[in-house]
């Protein structure tokens, strides 16, 4: 992946670290996208065993949507319902986190 284009928004770093993103659940699987030094952090793991199956980072939280998506819906298998990842990301119930 090439590097970001533009700067991440990177808050200012207070004396107790909090966590900021967003979080929600899809075909056995946890997703969520949190703010981190290099941009938006994108994790998804296994809801039975905890393990984390993909770990990435993009430039937007909206990027970081889609790659989370675009994981879980490929190891699923998702219905063609939905085309694609982007359709995916939007349809999720994302519950911000921090």
């Amino acid at each position: 992946m090439t590097g970001c284009n533009r700067s991440a928004f990177v808050p200012a770093r207070p004396l107790v670290q909090i966590r900021l993103g967003v979080a929600t659940e899809y075909a056995g699987l946890d997703l969520s996208v949190e703010v981190d030094e290099g941009g938006w952090l994108v994790r998804v793991r296994d809801r039975n065993d905890g393990r984390t199956l993909y770990r990435g980072q993009r430039c937007s939280l909206g990027a970081g949507k889609i790659a989370a998506a675009e994981f879980a819906a490929l190891r699923a298998n998702a219905p063609a319902a939905w085309s694609s990842p982007e359709s995916i990301a939007l349809h999720l119930d994302w519950k911000p986190y921090w």
